[in-house]
């Protein structure tokens, strides 16, 4: 979903202030997507899907923070909008290693 509203993930990231989470209801929110989220890579370690030696806080701050990161640079013009999405993709789940891209 944050691709699907990029443009109010960019805002939110540019504007955002870190005294923004004490707000209850903001807080609340924040909190919710992220046990969402952390569900979702257990169920997949679990599953044998995602690596057990990362915990599934760190596999949801690297996907989240990977996916702004990326936004924020489309956002510049650095990179193109149409590969957003694949980037993302291949970053967080075969990272940077050259031979991890090419044994594809």
């Amino acid at each position: 979903s944050q691709l699907r509203h990029k443009e109010l993930m960019s805002f939110l990231t540019q504007y955002w202030q870190a005294d923004m989470e004490l707000d209850p209801e903001i807080s609340a929110d924040c909190k919710s997507n992220e046990d969402l989220v952390e569900a979702f890579f257990l169920r997949g370690q679990r599953a044998g899907v995602f690596r057990i030696d990362i915990s599934a806080a760190t596999l949801n701050d690297t996907l989240i923070w990977l996916i702004i990161g990326l936004m924020d640079s489309e956002r510049r013009g650095r990179i193109a909008r149409a590969t957003l999405p694949s980037t993302i993709e291949e970053l967080f789940m075969c990272g940077a290693k050259a031979e991890t891209a090419q044994s594809l």
